[in-house]
């Protein structure tokens, strides 16, 4: 591999995980006004905190991919950057995470982001066939 080629796995992942990053944001602001009017059990609000993170990952990934090849590598990349980010904000704002739920954010982020990475590169192959 290339080092130019590094450096666009590198590149198209961090920007897809940022793109997450900031989708993540906006989807749990409307949850949060949603939250203030309904008042959901912890349950609901942990569920769509999860499906805010793996629908925030495919769109942010799957967008940011541009060429189609290493998606696998992009989307690790992208997962990896968009729990870095969640997990530094959300250290920031005071949170205190446990062991468990630090373990299954990073198996959400890195499975979602490759899994995007590798439908984004094939679906980019058979759009150019």
């Amino acid at each position: 591999m290339r080092s130019g080629s590094v450096k666009g796995i590198v590149k198209e992942g961090v920007t897809g995980g940022i793109a997450a990053s900031l989708i993540s944001a906006i989807l749990v602001l409307i949850f949060a006004v949603i939250c203030r009017l309904t008042a959901p059990s912890d349950l609901v609000m942990q569920l769509i905190n999860q499906v805010i993170k793996c629908v925030s990952i495919f769109v942010g990934v799957y967008l940011m991919i541009k060429t189609a090849q290493h998606g696998f590598l992009k989307g690790l990349v992208g997962g990896a950057v968009f729990f870095l980010v969640s997990l530094t904000v959300f250290l920031i704002l005071g949170g205190e995470p446990s062991f468990g739920s630090i373990l299954l954010d990073i198996a959400i982020a890195l499975i979602n982001g490759t899994l995007t990475g590798v439908l984004a590169v094939n679906k980019k192959r058979i759009a150019k066939a």
